[in-house]
């Protein structure tokens, strides 16, 4: 179970970029041009589903006791789904 080691590193970095895309809003930091948009696509556009999945799967892994989920550290659990729950709580608050 790489793969799901992998996609939560991938999840991760994209959270990264959600929050460096959101940060983004309140202050104009990152600089016009490629970096700014791959930020937004990478955070946005994709960190959101990639994060939700993964949060899903391990959930289930979890209800399952699956031993393969000990692959993953126990922080980058913990951060992408404390990010799940923000990109969660932020999307039901821009749909009020």
């Amino acid at each position: 179970m790489q793969y799901l080691l992998f996609f939560n590193r991938i999840a991760f970095i994209a959270n990264c970029c959600y929050a460096l895309a959101q940060l983004n809003r309140f202050a104009d930091f990152l600089p016009s041009g490629e970096i700014r948009s791959t930020v937004i696509v990478l955070g946005i556009g994709v960190g959101i589903w990639i994060n939700l999945a993964v949060c899903a799967v391990m959930l289930g892994m979890l209800l399952v006791r699956s031993q393969s989920l000990q692959q993953v550290p126990f922080w980058l659990r913990l951060a992408n789904a404390g990010f799940a729950l923000l990109q969660l709580a932020l999307l039901f608050l821009a749909s009020l």
